[in-house]
């Protein structure tokens, strides 16, 4: 999931309906007295206060006309970017990369899950920040020069927005 569209499971040029369609659908899938009736194998959304969250965001920045032009917008100027933007990502868990252990022979950024446990579950390569940095044509997400990169487990579907900054620029 790389956008709100995904999120909801709808395509870009989806209409009014079909938005209320699907946002009535995941808001079943996720609640709470629906989880032990189903026995399917979708992993995708669980009932979760974090997805339950993300469902809510994502309906109310594409039913207003005029915030999803402006995320429309977004997607365009960030277009291939895993990056929801800070502004459009509040309520998830803001973790420093600090927090992250650094692998020297991958050159990766490697942290475990706080939700299912799993090992080295959250994974980010220097690609993946060199190119979000690109992406956000050098502009820092937030006003003390940090950029967020919000990034999903391996493993469930927690996402943690993940903080930090280009090194590159102080060396200038």
């Amino acid at each position: 999931m790389s956008s709100y569209y995904s999120v909801l499971g709808i395509k870009k040029n989806a209409t009014e309906k079909d938005l209320k369609k699907s946002y009535r659908t995941k808001l079943l899938l996720l609640h709470p007295d629906k989880q032990n009736q189903r026995k399917d194998n979708n992993r995708t959304l669980r009932g979760t206060v974090d997805n339950l969250q993300l469902v809510r965001e994502a309906y109310q920045i594409l039913i207003d006309p005029i915030k999803r032009a402006n995320y429309d917008k977004s997607l365009n100027t960030k277009s291939g970017n895993n990056n929801l933007g800070a502004e459009l990502a509040s309520g998830l868990e803001t973790v420093s990369l600090d927090d992250f252990d650094f692998n020297e022979d991958s050159v990766m950024w490697l942290r475990d899950c706080p939700r299912c446990n799993s090992k080295k579950s959250f994974e980010i390569s220097e690609n993946d920040l060199v190119k979000n940095i690109s992406l956000c044509e050098g502009i820092p997400d937030d006003f003390d020069g940090a950029y967020n990169l919000v990034i999903q487990c391996n493993s469930c579907s927690l996402w943690l927005r993940v903080k930090y900054y280009d090194l590159d620029e102080d060396d200038e």
